[in-house]
């Protein structure tokens, strides 16, 4: 699906380069020359009101366009005021403090530098009493502090800037200075921010846009190019960000070498984001910190995040925390690194439909590169996506409440260098999960894992086939695994074509209602003391399971055992059938199932068995998830 900003450049912004691989950063933006036409002053005639200012005209003019103002103080200053200052080619070197409404107009971004000097801002502008309205328009603007600083409920409209190599922010929207005060604004339209480090005197911060508490930005058709710590910060109650067409890219480390966020929304504030693309960030691309925090995203990209550069770690596509939320739709997570989308903690939750997370890399020690991950609390609602070619798990759950209607989870990679797991799914510690429609396909070493007594999932009209034996060892492949006191309940599902068993509750618990179990594909596993592995294709087993329950199923074409029961406590089995296999059904160390209208036929060795000495396959371990 198209998602994500149509160009890196907007409208009046040229690359500098050819645009490069899907993959590769884009290049910067520059205005375009050819918007600069032939007249000095952008074809703008005398009229009341208006004044003039070119750099290279003699001092002592009147502000006409035959004798413009050197200095654009003078054309701020100069009595009777102005509503409109036009400005020439050239640099002009001057911090302005700006209290009153006024357009400032360039020729042309590419030609105009308003360039701030003294270690302050370029630009700041202050309503102290009265409301005060200020356009900036076709200018380049930077200098050794902020380019442009916004205080006291002023509001400014920022038009075709160019906002380049400045420090500490390249617009800083600042908080109201009193309780009566407006709150501050800034619209911005088509404009660039870029190379903005952090301050030379602290080291801190670096931002390209940078918006406090209570204060409103909206911005459409804006590029982030090459800023430190985070490219967008929206911070406190109140903040407010509404982005749209925007391209975010390469935000440099801080001192610390750890965050290079593109968004970061914190401490109540809050991001609606459309039709925007967030790359090559550092750290987490996109990170919401905080109760009432919140992120409401459309047609969002968000791809190539890059590790932190200390420890070779984290590189998140989109990170939920301390009881942030966000609504994300039509949105796609692409080759983040270690995690591609986290929500963690209590309280913290998303909302996500139709969200792709895809090819989600691990990091250096080559573990990791999951898909999703959700834990301690938080809670994940998921319709219509798709978990595809991550690595090591698609969706890790700690203690988390999931719930997906029609997501694919799909050919999971195991871990680059150890070779390991590869899961569809793993639920632990408590977890809460919920499945309806969908599939679980193509995933290696185990499709569904479950772990821990109240770990509980409900799988409704669930397909989970072609699970592959890991590569390690060659050994598992099951379509899902229920260990140490959890539950699966499934309806209406079909385990296919899977490897060694499609199901195994080992000191787990399964209920199964009209549910298929199908073509189940030998694997050999390896047995201490044994020269020759064994070979294994079973359809259910449990082992010292407290409960085992089919209804309305059928367990069909298996090599070995269409049911093997060792050890279990209780199995039921109504108005199911087992056929097609070598055993129907097989119990071992367990008292006899209690069977209702079922029926076991057309198996190769019998139909029923006791006690075959049938070796169990060992189960998977668990993963350790922070």
């Amino acid at each position: 699906m198209p998602v994500g900003a149509v160009k890196p450049c907007p409208p009046g912004f040229l690359p500098l380069a050819d645009a490069p691989s899907p993959s590769q950063v884009a290049s910067a933006c520059a205005p375009d020359l050819d918007l600069c036409g032939i007249d000095p002053f952008a074809a703008v005639v005398d009229a009341p009101g208006i004044r003039f200012v070119d750099a290279a005209a003699a001092a002592g003019g009147d502000g006409t366009r035959a004798k413009p103002h050197r200095t654009l103080k003078e054309g701020l200053k100069t009595e009777p005021l102005a509503h409109t200052v036009v400005v020439a080619a050239g640099t002009y070197a001057e911090s302005r403090l700006v209290g009153r409404s006024v357009t400032i107009r360039g020729r042309c971004a590419a030609l105009v530098r308003l360039q701030g000097i003294d270690g302050q801002a370029a630009m700041w502008v202050e309503s102290a009493s009265t409301p005060a309205t200020v356009h900036l328009v076709d200018v380049s603007v930077g200098g050794p502090a902020e380019a442009v600083v916004v205080a006291g409920g002023a509001d400014v409209w920022l038009q075709r800037v160019h906002l380049l190599e400045a420090h500490g922010s390249g617009v800083l929207v600042q908080p109201k200075l009193t309780a009566d005060q407006a709150t501050a604004q800034v619209h911005m339209q088509d404009s660039v921010i870029a190379d903005i480090a952090a301050d030379p005197a602290s080291g801190s911060a670096g931002h390209g846009l940078d918006i406090a508490e209570g204060a409103t930005v909206i911005a459409q058709g804006l590029r982030v190019h090459q800023a430190t710590d985070a490219a967008i910060r929206v911070a406190g109650k109140g903040a407010s960000l509404t982005l749209t067409g925007a391209y975010v890219d390469s935000t440099s480390a801080n001192a610390s070498g750890e965050h290079g966020h593109g968004i970061l929304v914190i401490g109540g504030g809050r991001a609606d984001i459309a039709d925007t693309t967030v790359a090559h960030a550092r750290d987490v691309a996109v990170l919401a910190v905080g109760g009432g925090t919140h992120i409401a995203a459309a047609h969002l990209a968000v791809q190539d995040t890059q590790p932190r550069g200390a420890t070779g770690e984290f590189g998140y596509g989109i990170e939920l925390l301390g009881g942030a939320t966000a609504q994300l739709s039509s949105t796609r997570l692409l080759r983040n690194r270690h995690v591609g989308l986290s929500v963690w903690g209590p309280v913290s939750s998303a909302e996500l439909v139709h969200v792709d997370v895809e090819d989600t890399l691990p990091i250096a020690n080559g573990n990791s590169g999951r898909g999703a991950q959700v834990g301690e609390f938080a809670s994940l609602r998921w319709r219509d996506g798709q978990l595809r070619r991550n690595s090591e798990i698609g969706l890790a759950i700690h203690g988390g409440q999931v719930q997906l209607t029609g997501v694919a989870i799909a050919q999971t990679r195991p871990q680059a260098l150890a070779h390991d797991l590869g899961r569809g799914i793993d639920a632990a510690a408590g977890a809460s999960l919920v499945v309806v429609g969908g599939g679980v396909d193509s995933n290696t070493d185990v499709g569904v894992a479950l772990w821990d007594a109240t770990t509980v999932a409900h799988l409704i009209g669930v397909a989970i086939r072609n699970t592959a034996v890991r590569e390690i060892d060659s050994q598992n492949g099951h379509g899902a695994v229920v260990r140490s006191g959890a539950t699966i309940k499934t309806y209406g599902c079909v385990f296919a074509k899977n490897r060694t068993a499609a199901l195994v509750a080992f000191e787990g618990s399964a209920v199964l209602d009209r549910t298929a179990v199908v073509a189940t594909q030998m694997a050999a596993y390896a047995v201490p003391g044994e020269a020759t592995p064994r070979q294994l294709a079973d359809g259910i087993v449990a082992f010292k399971a407290p409960f085992l329950e089919l209804r309305d199923s059928l367990v069909a074409s298996l090599a070995r055992a269409a049911i093997l029961v060792d050890g279990a406590a209780k199995v039921t089995l109504v108005r199911t059938g087992a056929t097609q296999a070598a055993f129907g059904l097989a119990v071992q160390s367990a008292p006899a199932p209690k069977e209702d209208a079922s029926l076991f036929w057309n198996n190769v060795i019998a139909n029923r068995a006791l006690e075959q000495g049938l070796s169990v396959p060992p189960p998977p371990q668990p993963v350790k998830l922070p």
